[in-house]
């Protein structure tokens, strides 16, 4: 009997000890400390104020919003959807690849196309001191969309990762989207020569 009383006050003692330093909320009013702040958005990226003008002079011709985003590493825009319809009316008797051109001429400030070239694309010329595009396919989907891929050369060099695809239909032109490199100014000559460059892509994988 002692002990089974002795039992239940020790269990009442540990109960009361585990109350006391137990952990509980905390109100950050009744402490008068602040509470955390929310987590912060990030910032919407501003277009280049090319791109901006291209966009604005393609939403007057709009009367339906369109659907963009600014590349945080161009500030251009890579991609410009139109929310219904078309982005641009286009000859149905031209090819895919020509109405893709003829759409870049005319507003390729929208992915940072400068004005030496844009004009330049629709002579399939390059500038002189500037990126072509090159078609690289045409394909036709299920639904009955073309889409129009390019990528971009600089002085007869591909430019890696930078790939601008104009999307359609028997509509017109209703969608583009892609990276292209801007004001690019750098020498093409190499520094080293091929036996070297060999050898020292060999040497890393051995």
């Amino acid at each position: 009997m002692k002990y089974q009383k002795f039992t239940r006050l020790t269990m009442l003692f540990y109960f009361l000890v585990a109350l006391a330093f137990a952990p509980g909320s905390v109100d950050s009013a009744a402490t008068n400390q602040p509470a955390a702040a929310p987590a912060k958005r990030m910032d919407v990226v501003s277009a280049n104020p090319a791109a901006q003008m291209a966009l604005d002079s393609l939403q007057r011709a709009n009367r339906n919003p369109l659907m963009t985003h600014v590349s945080r590493q161009t500030r251009n825009y890579n991609f410009v959807r139109a929310s219904s319809g078309v982005l641009a009316t286009a000859d149905n008797s031209a090819t895919p690849r020509a109405r893709a051109l003829v759409f870049l001429a005319a507003h390729g400030a929208l992915i940072g196309m400068t004005t030496a070239e844009c004009p330049a694309i629709a002579a399939t010329t390059s500038s002189s001191a500037g990126s072509k595009l090159e078609v690289l396919a045409s394909e036709t989907d299920s639904l009955g969309m073309t889409h129009v891929k390019l990528n971009q050369f600089y002085q007869g060099i591909r430019v890696c990762g930078a790939q601008v695809v104009v999307h359609m239909n028997h509509q017109g032109i209703v969608a583009v989207n892609g990276d292209f490199v801007s004001l690019i100014s750098i020498g093409t000559t190499p520094y080293v020569t091929e036996s070297v460059a060999t050898e020292a892509a060999r040497s890393l994988v051995q």
